[in-house]
């Protein structure tokens, strides 16, 4: 406080001083210790669902996970199994879809609620041949509110789907048989076009409205007003709602040279509410995130090991708020590590499991994580709460500052 010219000073008492000062220099220490216990915190209530087999609500190698943000629902790519499986977000299952997962023989798309076969892999409209990844479009301005896309790999094609299993479309380099045979090059990127299109396999390749799929991991996100991005060799590649190509999306710096033809493929890839992408690449170590344009912003764990093709590579899901969490996979184990929207490490948690990185989802109504674990003879789902971030740090002189008065 201020201090009349005329009015005679009031000496600061040396004990009240050198315990303030004391306390300035200790508190960073204080503080720095309560950050450590937090950046190993055991996260929250842990729950979950699933198991290992065939049957309804089972999983086998599942790769890639999605919330329905407006009802709570969840969706795992059984990718060993051949379809999509759909629990509420208790885990309670609701439904799986894929050809012939009713009664284990029809060579059609089928959807099952009490008893579920394995589906029969497959190049035809809704049939998975190796599926990783899927999202779910959460934009209610979006035409495509709450439909499902879902990567199949050895396809090099995404397909689309209602919340009930029903197949909507799919997109990629000459998916549409019809229209390529035909000479309709407008056309051939998507199927159906028109009533009775036949659809099949997309072919492999770098060209618009192509995929080069040459890695495995979840790369597929649905941003703002439906936009899909799906995550290529050294590129992202964006589509509308209903399929159409729009834009290719290169991807800088170069990843470090393997001598592969892995190099540079996608990984990984989550996109924020300002739609800003995140995106893990082959020989690329960390995380980079990217404007909407393709300008690079910054590099996350810049330090870490380049990703590899076979795994396991990190999976990434982002909340509302712009965090990022990574589900990383170190020394035969695995934890989550919590990022903020400006890239500062808040915490890490979850350590020691040693399954897991096959997929990260966030439940945004349940403050939730819903974490993929597989190994070659368990699966499942693992439901968690991130812990509080660590608490507010400050310098000495910044503590001095607030804690001493004006003498």
């Amino acid at each position: 406080m201020r201090v009349s010219k005329t009015q005679p000073r009031r000496p600061f008492p040396r004990q009240s001083l050198s315990l303030i000062l004391l306390w300035a220099y200790l508190a960073p220490l204080v503080l720095l210790l309560a950050s450590l216990a937090l950046l190993a915190a055991p996260a929250g209530a842990v729950t979950q669902f699933g198991s290992y087999g065939t049957g309804a609500g089972e999983f086998i190698e599942p790769n890639g996970i999605a919330v329905d943000q407006h009802t709570g629902d969840v969706y795992v790519v059984d990718t060993n199994n051949a379809r999509i499986e759909k629990f509420t977000k208790d885990g309670g299952f609701l439904l799986a879809w894929g050809w012939g997962v009713a009664d284990g023989k029809t060579q059609a798309l089928q959807t099952c609620t009490t008893t579920c076969f394995a589906g029969a892999r497959g190049s035809g409209a809704g049939q998975l041949q190796f599926a990783e990844g899927i999202a779910v479009d959460n934009d209610p301005r979006s035409p495509s509110y709450e439909d499902v896309y879902v990567v199949d790999i050895e396809n090099n094609r995404v397909q689309k789907f209602s919340p009930t299993g029903k197949f909507l479309l799919m997109f990629g380099g000459e998916v549409n048989h019809t229209a390529d045979t035909h000479h309709e090059a407008s056309n051939e990127g998507i199927c159906p076009i028109n009533p009775g299109d036949q659809c099949t396999a997309g072919t492999q390749g770098n060209g618009n409205g192509q995929f080069d799929f040459t890695v495995e991991g979840s790369f597929i996100a649905v941003g703002p007003n439906g936009i899909v991005y799906v995550g290529s060799h050294n590129s992202i590649e964006e589509f509308s709602a209903e399929g159409l190509y729009q834009s290719q999306i290169k991807l800088l710096p170069a990843p470090v040279a393997t001598g592969t033809p892995e190099a540079g493929g996608t990984s990984g890839l989550a996109i924020n509410a300002e739609g800003d992408l995140y995106v893990i690449r082959h020989g690329t170590a960390g995380i980079d995130e990217y404007e909407p344009s393709g300008n690079l912003i910054r590099n996350l764990d810049n330090d870490g090991e380049p990703a590899y093709a076979e795994g396991p590579t990190p999976t990434i899901a982002v909340d509302p708020a712009g965090d990022l969490f990574v589900d990383v996979h170190v020394d035969e184990r695995h934890h989550v590590d919590e990022y903020n929207a400006a890239g500062a490490k808040l915490v890490s948690f979850d350590y020691d499991m040693a399954d897991g990185l096959h997929g990260i989802a966030y439940d945004e109504r349940g403050n939730a994580l819903y974490v993929v674990s597989t190994s070659p003879t368990t699966a499942r789902v693992r439901v968690l709460t991130p812990p509080p971030p660590p608490p507010f740090t400050s310098t000495s002189s910044e503590l001095a500052t607030l804690l001493i008065p004006e003498l």
